[in-house]
């Protein structure tokens, strides 16, 4: 499957001489770990996790090693690799993330097939993203749907501005589908006759905060992660 990417933005020469290579050199002395720093070169560059094997010997100018670099520090500050990179793949599209949304999860692309599926008999009407957070959701169902509009909500208008700079990534035909509201669950939406409703809601109960691992608890938005009523409200 093709992804809609932030763009492959590797330089064949530099007067530096800096390569994949030696860049992931410097990551592994950081990081202490060679596969990681592999991984990240790979997300900064949204390649798979092999292309600082395959593309060693590939030149990247002084911005690019920067950023790896810069990268690489955030993860040694405890962030978790998707927010050191700045960037996920979800579906066909590749997101910016940061600590103002949750990290799309591999099992939520399940609910996008099931939004496609239940809704692939007709073509047209409105489908709403409650909580859309980076708009993972939202996007993919205006790039991969047959939907006229596309509306993402969110309580947070630090996750609406995420989710308004992944919109940038999409083609203009899908991207003039969505559409981002502020607000509490349906509250921003007056609309009747809609063909889907969908969401990831918080789901974690505050009492399982201790148990969540560092890298959710201490990073990932908490609006995004807990709810009231065992996790259920």
């Amino acid at each position: 499957m093709s992804r809609i990417s932030w763009g492959r933005d590797v330089h064949t020469m530099n007067d530096a001489g800096v390569t994949v290579r030696s860049v992931e050199a410097e990551l592994t002395a950081l990081l202490g770990e060679r596969a990681e720093a592999r991984e990240l070169l790979a997300m900064l560059h949204d390649q798979p996790r092999h292309w600082a094997v395959t593309a060693a010997d590939t030149t990247l100018d002084a911005t690019q090693r920067d950023r790896a670099l810069a990268a690489a520090h955030r993860r040694l500050a405890g962030a978790p690799l998707q927010y050191a990179a700045g960037r996920t793949g979800f579906r066909q599209l590749t997101l910016h993330v940061d600590m103002r949304v949750l990290i799309p999860r591999p099992e939520t692309e399940l609910l996008v097939d099931l939004v496609l599926q239940a809704c692939a008999s007709c073509v047209g009407g409105t489908v709403v993203d409650v909580g859309t957070g980076s708009g993972a959701i939202a996007l993919s169902l205006a790039l991969e749907g047959r939907f006229d509009r596309v509306i993402g909500v969110d309580l947070s208008c630090d996750a609406l501005d995420v989710a308004r700079a992944n919109l940038l990534r999409l083609p203009a035909p899908a991207a003039a589908r969505v559409e981002w509201r502020q607000g509490s669950l349906l509250a921003p939406v007056r609309e009747r006759g809609l063909r889907a409703v969908v969401s990831n809601p918080p789901y974690i109960a505050y009492d399982e905060a201790a148990a969540l691992p560092s890298l959710v608890r201490d990073w990932e938005p908490s609006v995004a992660l807990f709810s009231g009523e065992g996790g259920l409200a």
